[in-house]
């Protein structure tokens, strides 16, 4: 295994914490919107699938379920969160 590839395996984790960590501020503020919150949820998720992606990879143990479920809860939530941001009544119907 190449050194940058290794290196990988902690700092995608890393990152994820971080981020996760970042968007535990929302709880803090008032009257935050509820997909914010989501959002927050959705971060810890994708760091636990990370972290077992990642060990799964490093130890050659056939992850392709495990990935396959998190492209389902992210693409599930980038849809949610894009029905969100939307502000026409019509237009959340018609994307619904």
């Amino acid at each position: 295994m190449t050194h940058i590839s290794y290196y990988l395996y902690f700092i995608i984790p890393i990152a994820s914490t971080i981020c996760f960590l970042a968007s535990l501020t929302i709880f803090f503020q008032p009257a935050a919107e509820r997909y914010l919150k989501y959002f927050s949820y959705f971060l810890f998720f994708n760091l636990l699938i990370d972290i077992a992606e990642n060990y799964t990879a490093l130890y050659i143990i056939n992850n392709v379920f495990l990935n396959n479920i998190g492209s389902l809860v992210v693409i599930s939530f980038e849809l949610y969160l894009l029905r969100e941001f939307m502000t026409s009544r019509k237009a959340k119907k018609i994307f619904l």
